[in-house]
């Protein structure tokens, strides 16, 4: 049919994780999605964090991986080192700068918390790629890290 086109169509947000008990108010509040690992698989499993509205979105996404997955524990695995902190992000075009204290350099499972990081930012329109910093200085040896393909088998 000519003219006939698709509509998109969003996925439903279902029980997000509202951790400032926030009310629904589309004006007011944003829905991040972040990715963890699963407690019991390979796999990463998406949740949803409610946060007021900010215009530092790629900055509140990581901020909310930091803080973990809330009453989702047990059901994914936090892989960013406890008392890692968030020192800034800058964005470069389509890459989002993200510098961390040296903590998140000695996380036990690196790769996986890198790839958390990648994944959960790279989700917004304006975001293509992800370069780390540590305490400011290049890290990773400056590689710029693209969204990987979710739940790779």
């Amino acid at each position: 049919m000519a003219g006939w086109r698709r509509a998109a169509r969003a996925r439903p947000i279902l029980n997000p994780l509202n951790p400032q008990n926030l009310a629904t108010d589309y004006s007011a509040t944003e829905f991040l999605p972040l990715y963890f690992p699963s407690a019991s698989s390979n796999h990463d499993i998406r949740l949803i964090r409610m946060v007021p509205k900010t215009k530092q979105t790629a900055q509140a996404t990581v901020q909310a991986l930091l803080e973990g997955p809330g009453s989702y524990n047990g059901v994914v695995r936090r892989v960013l080192p406890e008392g890692t902190q968030l020192r800034g992000i800058k964005l470069n075009g389509d890459v989002a700068l993200v510098d961390f204290t040296e903590q998140f350099a000695r996380a036990p499972e690196l790769d996986t918390a890198m790839r958390t990081v990648v994944e959960s930012p790279t989700t917004l329109r304006t975001i293509r790629g992800v370069q780390f910093l540590v305490e400011g200085n290049a890290f990773a040896d400056g590689k710029i890290f693209r969204r990987p393909a979710i739940n790779q088998e």
